[in-house]
This record gives structure tokens, C-alpha cells and sequence, in this order.
């Protein structure tokens, strides 16, 4: 099990990430744009309410950009817009 100060981090240990680009810089911005307003949603949807059990079918069932986060961030730093 790692560790990070004193946190436990064994959710993490030992996994290598399988994430690929989405495509475009372009079409990473915009995944994450959308990634953004769903999260925006949830917040004022179900996290201001404390509607926890509502956030948890949100997150598992009704998001499609915050799942593939990390390919649309991956798009846009593996270009060379950035440089």
C-alpha cells in the first residue's frame, strides 16, 4: 500500500493509465468544457441540496465528458498548442 504523507493511497498503487487522447486540442477543450458544466450541474443540482443519493446516480448513470476527462486534458497537453 503507498502512502503519501499519511494519506493511504491504495486505490491508486500499482495502476498504470490506459488513457488515450480523445483527438484535437480543439475536441479536448470542448470535452472539457462540457466536463465543467456537468460538474456545475451537480453542484447545483444535488451538492447545495445535499443530495447525495441523487449525486451518486448523477455521477454513475447521466455524465459522459467527466468519465473521459483525462483523455480530453491528454489532447490538449499532448499538442503543441501549449508551447
Amino acid at each position: 500500500m503507498a502512502k503519501t504523507g499519511q494519506v493511504k493511497t491504495a486505490q491508486f498503487a500499482g495502476k498504470t493509465s490506459a488513457t488515450k487522447p480523445v483527438g484535437s486540442p480543439k475536441e479536448g477543450f470542448e470535452g472539457l468544457i462540457k466536463a465543467r458544466n456537468e460538474l456545475l450541474l451537480a453542484q447545483t443540482k444535488y451538492v447545495k441540496k445535499k443530495d447525495m443519493e441523487g449525486l451518486r446516480s448523477y455521477l454513475s448513470e447521466d455524465v459522459t465528458y467527466i468519465s473521459s476527462f483525462e483523455s480530453y486534458a491528454l489532447s490538449i497537453l499532448a499538442s503543441k498548442m501549449l508551447s
